[in-house]
């Protein structure tokens, strides 16, 4: 290819950052078809970054590094490079390598879930790409504050930083600009991740246009990750509409694609609605079987699309007949989650007064107090430990 041809070229001129600049390019390209591939590329170039010594291409290799990843669902060591990242552009002052960052960072906490994080870092992205004129970048973080704040990828539920309003309307400027600036990918990712937003709101017409257009455009262009996104989007909307006949076969072709691409994001997504599928078609063990592929002892609970496997196998011992649930794993998908209060204007609440009130049998108000809480029954003094361990 011309970019191989670039980097054997750089490499006999002693051209380091024409090398640098291909290997990166080369990684970048390998992650729509092979991300297995991919990362050679860029370790390459990682590498070479080190010798150029400019802070710069370091940070530019970093973000790469990070970004590959995160696609594989590896989400500290993805965090840790981006932050690593964002602290050399803040030091030299690089407003649109900052802004890269930012919006790579975004990603990461929204596949971690932590999403008040998440779009913190999509609302500084968005400004400084408004102010650098960056259209190609604006989209990517619209349309990724846009599901964010939509609530359609949010388990278990949590306060959004914005309602749905908000949302629509960040995916609509995202889709508009990406036509505006004629780039395919662009539109059918917005397309992809419009449909994801309006399945979690219901809107389950809407959604299905949107995915049939996001498909046909990523197949037009030979997009394999969006090809796999619009199919597991659209798989998930026809469990959510309860026809598994229709849902089976898109899921089980995004899943094959996702393998191919080795993203382990697009393999858990496929995988927790593919497991409902398999379910409501009373085929238990094959349900069983898909999430036992990404499912072990020791995976971890540390992106939304894992938490959603995980979910999923409690539910199907559920289904099997298992009262007893591991409480090992509930216990895990519940261990981030916290009760929280908000007022009518859907801000934190922070100080909470309990009152007993007292109504009539035509609801109306007839005594109201405040609330008696007895102190809690704790003693100061430890239990001794007695060494019996009790079976689950």
């Amino acid at each position: 290819t011309d970019l191989q041809t670039a980097v054997e070229t750089g490499r006999a001129a002693g051209e380091r950052r024409i090398e640098w600049r291909a290997l990166l390019a080369l990684g970048r390209l390998w992650t729509v078809q092979d991300y297995g591939e991919s990362r050679g590329y860029i370790d390459q170039a990682l590498e070479l970054a080190n010798r150029i010594g400019d802070p710069a291409v370091l940070a530019e290799s970093l973000n790469r590094l990070g970004n590959w990843h995160l696609n594989r669902e590896d989400l500290p060591a993805a965090i840790a490079y981006h932050q690593q990242a964002l602290a050399i552009v803040e030091q030299v002052g690089d407003q649109e390598q900052m802004a890269s960052t930012l919006d790579l960072l975004g990603l990461a906490s929204l596949i971690r879930g932590d999403v008040a994080a998440g779009v913190g870092y999509y609302d500084r992205a968005i400004s400084l790409f408004r102010e650098l004129e960056d259209h190609a970048a604006l989209v990517t973080s619209l349309v990724a504050r846009g599901v964010a704040t939509s609530g359609a990828n949010t388990q278990p539920a949590v306060l959004l930083p914005a309602g749905p309003i908000a949302a629509h309307n960040d995916l609509a400027e995202a889709l508009q600009l990406a036509r505006e600036i004629g780039s395919p990918s662009a539109e059918a990712w917005a397309l992809c991740t419009q449909s994801i937003a309006y399945t979690g709101q219901g809107q389950f017409g809407r959604s299905l246009e949107a995915a049939h257009a996001a498909l046909e455009i990523a197949t037009a262009i030979g997009h394999r990750e969006w090809m796999a996104g619009s199919q597991s989007a659209q798989g998930a909307l026809y469990t959510d509409m309860l026809a598994p006949e229709e849902a089976r076969p898109q899921l089980e072709q995004a899943l094959a694609l996702a393998e191919r691409l080795q993203s382990r994001h697009w393999i858990h997504h496929a995988t927790g609605s593919l497991s409902v599928a398999c379910w409501l078609l009373d085929d238990l063990a094959q349900a069983r079987a898909y999430l036992e592929a990404v499912l072990s002892p020791g995976t971890d609970m540390d992106s939304v699309h894992k938490r959603t496997c995980w979910a999923r196998r409690a539910e199907l011992a559920l289904l099997e007949g298992d009262p007893e649930i591991d409480v090992e794993t509930v216990g895990s998908l519940l261990r981030e989650v916290s009760r929280i209060y908000i007022d009518q204007d859907r801000k934190l609440v922070h100080k909470i007064s309990r009152w007993d009130v007292i109504r009539k049998p035509d609801g109306s108000i007839r005594d109201r107090r405040p609330r008696n809480l007895p102190p809690p029954n704790v003693t100061d003094t430890p239990l001794r430990w007695s060494g019996i361990m009790i079976k689950k």
